[in-house]
């Protein structure tokens, strides 16, 4: 109200001096009279003019505090607050503008409070975790990493933030590696081979899993790091004992069964016999135990790094080959054995003899667990750069609970498996030889869907 008072008298104050001076200079009689009469209307018009610009800046210096406030609230100085005004619409609005600024600064303080907390349980939560932990932006850069980490990669924390993994590492296995992984925006965990630090007795082995966090605005990934040193120093030992034991036992073995072959064929036992039920249970345990060492001495090779023969291999004559093999079994027990593949198929580098041994056992588990009148199925395609095999059937199934642990040594399924439980690890040890991956599941048949995944790497075409 007195802002727009002010501004009123002003202009009726300049209007009045303008129309004095207009009717002195009309009704002046006299040149002389004229000029002075225009000189006071001249005059009066200015000191108007001047008493309006002396009033707009006493209204515009307000304002300016007001805009000067503004300009700090907006760069975080939340402190910032208008003095008071003696123009009253200048003083409502510094009020309101003052009200506003404390409203922020609490609630920027609140903000910050639950920001900071949110740390702190972060870093005591990335502190209580046993495993190493590696936050990774999208360019392969160290954003955090917890104590555990640093002590495993021999490094100090504080100096490894902004520096890339093969910076810290010295090498140049993780920074492509991650860059493309947050580029394909996976989503799923990605296990990497062992990262192997040290010499000798310093020697530390590290499991590596990629592990990516779903951020439109910073994506990335945490790298898990897991010391296994031990526990690969264990198995070492355990193969080591596994593979010297079958040696051991490969001969007596085979000398047992040839000594049980010449009985069979000596024909010294009656047929029907009690010596025959026994001689036959006799047999059928001596092939088991041959069966047994044999899958033990190929476990062994594989552990100990026995080298693939790769060469170009047509999968789907591999398929197609296993299915034969098996065909005269699955007749005999009414169970279908069907291939899928789309042509044209691309041939793979593969070592022939070993992947012809996964398809095998995959299929005589198959067989084993599909009961009468059911049915196998051997399924390959392409997808992208990822080229699958699944073997499923409409049996009984893999209950969940062992879906994790079915390729772990001496693992069976079910009571009557009828194995020594060797065959799925062996599968496993050659498929990751090749890259690969092989995963449990339940196929769409009912039953149970063991899937190999191989790298795209491996086609020729």
């Amino acid at each position: 109200m007195r802002l727009r008072n002010a501004l009123l008298s002003g202009y009726l104050g300049l209007f009045a001096t303008g129309v004095a001076a207009a009717a002195l200079h009309l009704l002046a009689r006299d040149s002389a009279h004229a000029n002075w009469a225009l000189l006071a209307g001249v005059a009066g018009s200015l000191a108007a003019i001047a008493l309006g610009m002396l009033m707009a800046r006493s209204i515009s210096k307000p304002l300016e505090r007001i805009a000067a406030a503004a300009r700090s609230v907006a760069a975080g100085r939340f402190e910032a607050r208008v003095p008071p005004s003696r123009i009253d619409e200048a003083n409502t609005l510094a009020l309101t503008f003052n009200d506003m600024a404390e409203a922020l600064a609490a609630y920027n303080s609140t903000s910050l409070d639950r920001l900071l907390a949110e740390q702190r349980r972060s870093e005591a939560l990335l502190a209580a975790i046993d495993d190493g932990l590696v936050i990774v932006d999208y360019r392969g850069g160290i954003e955090r990493m917890n104590r555990v980490a640093a002590r495993q990669l021999g490094v100090d924390a504080e100096t490894c933030i902004g520096r890339s993994l093969d910076d810290i590492l010295g090498g140049d296995r993780f920074d492509e590696r991650v860059r493309d992984y947050v580029r394909r925006q996976a989503t799923a965990a990605a296990v990497e081979p062992d990262l192997v630090l040290g010499d000798g007795d310093l020697r530390r082995v590290l499991a590596v899993t990629l592990l990516p966090f779903d951020d439109l605005i910073r994506p990335g990934l945490v790298m898990v790091l897991r010391d296994v040193t031990l526990e690969r120093r264990f198995n070492q030992l355990r193969n080591e004992f596994v593979l010297r034991a079958s040696h051991e036992l490969r001969t007596p073995v085979a000398a047992l069964a040839m000594a049980v072959e010449l009985i069979a064929e000596g024909g010294v036992i009656a047929a029907g016999s009690r010596e025959a039920d026994l001689f036959d249970t006799v047999r059928d345990g001596t092939a088991r135990l041959s069966h047994l060492v044999g899958d033990l001495l190929d476990l062994s090779r594989l552990h100990g790094g026995e080298k693939l023969e790769a060469q170009p291999c047509d999968l789907d004559a591999l398929a197609r080959a296993a299915a034969q093999r098996f065909a005269a079994l699955a007749a005999n027990s009414g169970v279908d054995i069907d291939v899928a593949c789309p042509a044209p198929f691309p041939r793979l580098m593969l070592d022939e003899a070993q992947f012809s041994r996964v398809l095998d056992n995959l299929l005589a588990n198959a067989l084993r667990y599909t009961p009468r009148g059911g049915c196998v199925r051997i399924s390959l395609e392409r997808e992208g750069e990822r080229i699958a095999i699944a073997v499923e059937d409409s049996g009984s199934g893999i209950p969940a609970a062992k879906r994790s642990r079915v390729f772990e040594p001496f693992v069976q399924v079910g009571a009557d498996g009828g194995g020594a439980g060797l065959g799925l690890t062996l599968c496993r040890e050659i498929v990751e030889r090749h890259g690969g991956r092989i995963l449990a599941g339940t196929s769409a048949l009912g039953g149970a869907r063991l899937s190999i995944e191989l790298p795209g790497s491996l086609a020729l075409d």
